[in-house]
């Protein structure tokens, strides 16, 4: 996120927890947030939000990030996002089957975000590249 900020990019992030290191650091870069209570699933009310938001931007990033049950919701979030046809760039430092915690579920929607356009880089060099 700080590089983004720093290059001169508007961004905002998906639903994060109030106790996430994310959230502080969304919060220090003045970054627009939409946030959900600790330990907890995102709510249907985040997730309309969370859209709103995406169709304001340009470009969608999907951070190396390890998924849960209680953060499913941001990756179909990343699904809408191409659904209404925002770019989606996916950084993949490591494969989701080593970040999925939800017994393949994250896996089976991160292969649909693939097959639908999303495009796959494996360094932060190659997702700037891809922004510009």
């Amino acid at each position: 996120m700080s590089k983004l900020k720093v290059d001169g990019f508007l961004i905002s992030c998906g639903v994060l927890n109030v106790l996430d290191t994310d959230y502080e650091t969304a919060r220090a870069l003045k970054i627009p947030i939409v946030s959900e209570a600790p330990f907890s699933n995102i709510s249907e009310e985040s997730y309309k939000e969370n859209i709103e938001e995406i169709k304001l931007c340009e470009n969608v990033i999907l951070a190396n990030i390890e998924f849960g049950y209680g953060n499913l919701s941001n990756l179909k979030a990343v699904e809408e996002a191409l659904n209404i046809g925002k770019k989606v760039i996916i950084l993949q430092e490591s494969p989701i089957t080593n970040r999925d915690y939800t017994k393949g579920e994250a896996t089976k929607i991160y292969k649909e975000i693939i097959e639908k356009g999303a495009i796959l880089v494996y360094s932060e060099e190659e997702l700037f590249k891809s922004l510009h």
